[in-house]
């Protein structure tokens, strides 16, 4: 956690009073020294993101909460994952019933994952990183796993999946689900209102081969 402290321009109008709370007043209100937390957490882009931007309250000044733990390595493990998958997606290509590389990855990962930390990157990967390529292929890898994560989870990667511009991503989720045969997406199903008629009409195939 950081404390950056402002202050407010020195100059001849600036006061040497205080403020019971021990801030310096200035002559020119409302500038005046202002202390603020900013929190970070751990992300897959960058060692820390900008968690939350704390400013105290001047009334009635409260301790602040607890920040999460971060814990030393784990972005950095984020980017060797997302790494090892890329160069395996690049150095092999997919063959109809063969495994890919990729699928021992996911695997090796998911086992050793305590903190669900490694489905909160998968879900990254198949929903906001770029090209999209990367994303179907994730999803593609996940679709031949035994269900991989929860039923909650597999529930809301589809539906955001379901939800992107890009067809190919919509179409490795459909075909996920289907391998996967979780029922409780259906519903995710029922509801997408899907615009390209040959992945509609796909849809609604999965959808009765759940439903039996």
């Amino acid at each position: 956690m950081g404390v950056s402290r402002f202050l407010g321009r020195p100059s001849a109008e600036m006061s040497d009073s205080t403020s019971p709370d021990g801030r310096r007043r200035y002559r020119n209100p409302p500038i005046e020294e202002a202390v603020c937390e900013f929190r970070f957490r751990p992300g897959r882009a960058s060692d820390a993101w900008l968690h939350e931007i704390v400013v105290p309250s001047t009334d009635s000044p409260a301790p602040a909460p607890p920040v999460p733990e971060v814990v030393e390595g784990q972005a950095s493990e984020w980017r060797r994952l997302e790494a090892r998958l890329r160069r395996a997606f690049r150095e092999e290509p997919f063959e109809e019933g063969a495994a890919h590389p990729a699928e021992e990855i996911l695997s090796r990962a998911l086992e050793a994952d305590t903190g669900n930390l490694v489905l909160e990157s998968l879900r990254d990967y198949c929903l906001d990183a770029p090209p999209p390529s990367f994303a179907v292929e994730t999803l593609f890898c996940l679709g031949r796993l035994e269900s991989p994560g929860t039923s909650e989870w597999r529930t809301g990667l589809v539906r955001g999946a379901l939800r992107r511009q890009d067809l190919g991503v919509r179409d490795a989720a459909l075909q996920a689900v289907e391998r996967w045969g979780d029922r409780a997406v259906v519903p995710v199903l029922r509801s997408h209102r899907e615009s390209e008629k040959w992945l509609r009409e796909y849809l609604e195939e999965v959808v009765r081969h759940l439903d039996e």
